[in-house]
């Protein structure tokens, strides 16, 4: 996970991160809606990088579905610091069926 970090840490990652003016959200967030086009990314480990440095990830992320599954406690909120509701249809584990 070295390179992840290293990319987390790059100076155009560090750009996407923003501020956004609302009382209700005290940390930063990392708007990802950019990067949508870069498949090679693992996007449940990027979640999990900006996570653990304190940094909200907003809407946009491909497979929003797959990182609610996987991610554990971690719960997304949108730019308004709102949980965003994920439908039971969309919570299906891999194997599942359709």
């Amino acid at each position: 996970m070295g390179g992840l970090e290293a990319f987390v840490e790059t100076p155009a990652l560090r750009a996407l991160i923003v501020d956004v003016p609302n009382p209700r959200r005290a940390r930063p967030v990392l708007d990802l809606r950019d990067l949508r086009h870069c498949r090679e990314l693992d996007w449940i480990e990027l979640w999990r990088a900006a996570r653990l440095r304190g940094v909200d990830v907003v809407a946009g992320l491909p497979r929003l579905e797959d990182l609610v599954v996987q991610s554990g406690n971690c719960e997304p909120t949108d730019v308004e610091g709102l949980p965003i509701t994920v439908t039971p249809a969309t919570r299906r584990h891999p194997g599942e069926g359709v």
